[in-house]
């Protein structure tokens, strides 16, 4: 049975979503595993402004998608 284009789409999209989480899930975890060298340079830094800090050069480092 042939595909249909409605399929096709939707597999797209759902690839596509699976690419997003897979990037969260990795720039979490190198947050994870970065977080306490930096807090101990910078005693005031939450997980979260660490973890949005990594995020954003994840952005920088996409070609495509870099932040100006």
């Amino acid at each position: 049975m042939a595909a249909k284009a409605s399929d096709l789409v939707i597999s797209h999209f759902v690839t596509d979503q699976d690419e997003e989480i897979r990037h969260a899930i990795d720039n979490f975890m190198r947050a994870l595993q970065t977080y306490a060298d930096r807090a101990a340079c910078e005693p005031g830094l939450t997980f979260e402004q660490h973890f949005c800090h990594v995020a954003a050069e994840e952005l920088q480092s996409l070609p495509a998608l870099r932040v100006h």
